[in-house]
């Protein structure tokens, strides 16, 4: 088969590689059926991570079970799954396993940016997916809507209370969808691309705010002073988590679900006087279930987010695509076996 191979920092090449096979009792062997693109896959390219040469990466996916292991129990051959980031021994908060699983796909073992993947703890890592969730709907829960929701939507959202979202790549409008479809009264989004404050307010912002200058201040005036009841950092910079500390409200929540790679500094002071809790955390995919219940309802239309589609064979163009997001007005890029390529100069891009 062909897949997307790491070559070294900044280079991928779309090689022949041997078919995955089963490898362990509790393995099974996936068709790719459609796969996301996401930021930390270009990390990986940019070098830096650690991920070794020679890798398959990818770690996002829809697919359907071509092989199983004698200790797969629950799904069969023919079964269409949810490949989701992370796999290993269970699922965190749901009752499918105990341990904590990790990051392993397109990683430590080989992803799912090829025709194949071999996925392993098939039982306690992969969903089975009901026949009325789309492929482009589902691939968007494999990393992207759990993420926002399990850190910040989940357990921190309060009835009606009012959110800000700082930062709005896949996860943070992400976080502005679950947030509407879970009973926010208020959402303000905050991020640096016109194009995306927009598309903010499609999918259920109520106020979008240019990232430049002091947010905190514009997320203050637009609350009466108040704060918001929840604020989430999505971007991983020391100035937007202390925008985010400065617009919470009293009582309120920093929900921090950017990924950080630098010390930021925690205000104490400010977090003690407010009274605010501060969070953070890894996502598990364990609220798997939840969000599909909400897609099943008509209540999370996940692949809103997708403006790009490319086939599987041009992984490395999407790639670029994804790399230069804010030129291409790019949300989320998925791969598709058949897709076709997008034209750039076509009709712009709208959420359907």
């Amino acid at each position: 088969m062909n897949a997307l191979v790491y070559r070294g920092p900044g280079t991928v090449s779309w090689d022949a590689v041997p078919d995955p096979v089963v490898d362990a009792p509790a393995d099974v062997v996936v068709r790719v059926d459609a796969a996301g693109v996401c930021a930390s896959d270009l990390r990986i390219l940019a070098g830096g991570t650690g991920v070794a040469a020679g890798r398959v990466l990818g770690h996002e996916a829809v697919g359907t079970v071509v092989a199983r292991g004698a200790a797969v129990t629950t799904l069969g051959e023919g079964d269409r799954v949810l490949v989701p980031a992370m796999t290993g021994r269970g699922s965190g908060r749901s009752d499918r396993g105990s341990g904590r699983p990790g990051w392993v796909l397109g990683n430590s073992v080989d992803g799912v940016h090829a025709g194949f993947a071999r996925i392993p703890d098939a039982d306690t890592s992969l969903h089975r997916l009901p026949d009325d969730v789309s492929d482009t709907d589902a691939v968007l829960l494999a990393d992207v809507f759990p993420t926002g929701y399990e850190l910040a939507v989940r357990d921190h959202l309060r009835p009606g209370g009012t959110v800000a979202v700082v930062g709005l790549g896949p996860v943070g409008l992400g976080v502005v969808m679950t947030a509407a479809a879970c009973g926010a009264g208020r959402i303000v989004a905050v991020g640096r691309s016109a194009f995306r404050r927009e598309l903010a307010l499609c999918l259920g912002a109520a106020d979008a705010v240019d990232a430049a200058g002091d947010v905190a201040a514009r997320v203050m005036e637009l609350t009466g002073g108040t704060g918001v009841d929840l604020a989430v950092e999505a971007v991983g910079t020391p100035e937007t988590f202390d925008a985010c500390v400065r617009m919470a409200a009293v009582g309120g929540v920093v929900a921090n679900i950017g990924v950080h790679r630098a010390p930021v500094s925690l205000p104490l002071d400010r977090v003690w006087a407010r009274d605010l809790t501060v969070t953070t955390g890894l996502l598990t995919t364990g609220s798997v279930p939840d969000l599909l219940r909400l897609v099943r309802a008509g209540r999370l239309r996940p692949g809103r987010l997708v403006t790009h589609t490319y086939p599987m064979h041009a992984a490395a163009e999407a790639y670029e695509t994804a790399r230069r997001a804010t030129e291409h007005q790019a949300v989320k890029v998925i791969l598709l076996p058949n897709a076709e390529p997008p034209n750039f100069e076509g009709e712009p891009w709208t959420p359907s």
